[in-house]
């Protein structure tokens, strides 16, 4: 498997090389990851490369750490030669609101379909600071 790190300066939310990551391939109705003997590599400017033995699987998952405070950004992966870029979603509009309620905070989060046909959700993350104090405009971890 080739992943191509993507890094860019953003004051508010910067992009940096990952910690670590893996990849984890779908058994029934569990994950495993992949054996893979020289690791996984986290390369500058250029695909990281990790091999693994062959796996039957329904679905593979990249599992990634992200270094404290940033995000790790995703350019392009491949695998077996085949390289998908990832692009931004146009067909899925998203919309979150907050309200009080009593004594809590509700999080409402929207996802609408803006296309046509039908539209597959496999895994959705949302990226969370957990640990942290907001100083006026600054966050602190």
């Amino acid at each position: 498997m080739e992943v191509y790190w993507a890094v860019h300066e953003d004051e508010n939310n910067p992009g940096k090389l990952p910690k670590s990551w893996r990849v984890l391939y779908r058994d029934a109705d569990n994950w495993k990851e992949v054996n893979a003997p020289s690791g996984y590599p986290i390369e500058l400017d250029r695909p990281s490369q990790a091999t693994f033995a062959s796996v039957t699987t329904s679905g593979l998952r990249l599992e990634v750490q992200s270094q404290e405070g940033a995000t790790a950004g995703l350019f392009e992966w491949g695998l077996n030669g085949d390289g998908r870029q990832v692009s931004p979603i146009h067909d899925l509009q998203a919309q979150e609101s907050f309200q009080l309620q009593d004594n809590a905070l509700v999080w409402t989060i929207s996802l609408k379909n803006m296309s046509g046909a039908e539209l597959e959700i496999g895994d959705l993350g949302l990226p969370l600071l957990f640990n942290t104090q907001a100083d006026g405009d600054e966050v602190k971890s």
